[in-house]
C-alpha cells in the first residue's frame, strides 16, 4: 500500500531535519579540532547535545 501525502511529508521533514543536524554535527565537530583548549568543553557539550537530538529524531523515524 502506498503512503499517504501526510506520510510522504513527514518523512521528508525527519530526513531535512536529520540532514541538518548531520551537518551541525560535522561543523561542531571541525570547530573542535580549532578552538581553544578552555572552548573545548564548551563545544564537546554542545556536540552531545546534537548527538542526543539526532537519536530522537532516530526514534520518531521509526
Amino acid at each position: 500500500m502506498g503512503l499517504t501525502s501526510e506520510e510522504v511529508g513527514y518523512r521528508d521533514a525527519i530526513r531535512q531535519i536529520d540532514r541538518s543536524l548531520q551537518r551541525r554535527l560535522r561543523a561542531l565537530e571541525t570547530e573542535l579540532e580549532s578552538c581553544e583548549p578552555d572552548e573545548h568543553c564548551k563545544i564537546e557539550a554542545r556536540i552531545e547535545e546534537v548527538r542526543h537530538i539526532v537519536q530522537i529524531v532516530e526514534s520518531l523515524h521509526r
